[in-house]
């Protein structure tokens, strides 16, 4: 069997930078809610609750999930995930 410690890396450093990418887009959304708070907000009026607030909650579920992915990565038994990641097909969700 092939070894999985280069893809654990690979995977490590993707989900890592993904990570940080989130992290900036939840200060970006942050940011945005203040500068907003008492504007109209369609979605708001609708169905009671932000935009803004949904997708920064969906944002901070994103960085939890990396969050746990990175904890998890460097552990023994991470490597038949990686593994089996690793091996998927191109467009199939695991």
């Amino acid at each position: 069997m092939e070894d999985a410690r280069p893809n654990a890396e690979a995977l490590k450093l993707a989900a890592t930078e993904s990570r940080q990418n989130a992290r900036q887009l939840l200060e970006q959304l942050t940011a945005e809610l203040k500068e907003l708070r008492g504007g109209d907000d369609l979605y708001k009026q609708v169905t009671g609750h932000s935009s803004l607030e949904k997708a920064i909650d969906e944002t901070r579920r994103m960085i939890a999930c990396y969050d746990r992915v990175l904890e998890q990565i460097d552990k023994p038994e991470a490597e038949l995930v990686v593994r089996r990641l690793a091996w998927q097909p191109r467009g199939v969700a695991v």
